[in-house]
């Protein structure tokens, strides 16, 4: 893959094990920044008692970008895994949980229903 790739990739377009491991990596960059935030206390103000913090709306985007990645790995839609990249991702959820742990649970079901949603759409032709 020629352009970069981030956490916001389509996951269709990862192509090779290092498109994926550079995805990974990408997840794991914004992980360590958000639970960077927690410790630090940044990013945890609401502006409305209903609204998610900046550090909800980090965790929960990196988490449903994951649980629908996730979702095709294990139907084995994208390329495997390298070593490597088991070995990050077996660091993600770790990173997800210290990061908001209710937020990370939410949003990687998500991720995964919605990841399931769009290949019943795919199946249908549309």
């Amino acid at each position: 893959m020629n352009t970069q790739i981030n956490s916001r990739t389509n996951v269709f377009d990862l192509k090779t094990s290092q498109d994926v491991l550079f995805y990974l990596c990408a997840i794991e960059s914004e992980l360590y920044t958000a639970r960077a935030y927690r410790r630090l206390g940044l990013c945890q103000e609401r502006e409305a008692p209903c609204e998610l913090t900046d550090l909800e709306n980090i965790v929960v985007s990196v988490g449903e970008a994951f649980g629908f990645f996730l979702y095709f790995l294990q139907r084995d839609v994208l390329p495997t895994l390298s070593e490597a990249g088991r070995e990050v991702l077996s660091n993600l959820d770790r990173l997800g949980n210290d990061a908001g742990k209710e937020a990370w649970a939410w949003s990687m079901s998500n991720g995964k229903v919605n990841g399931e949603a769009d290949e019943a759409i795919a199946a249908l032709g549309f």
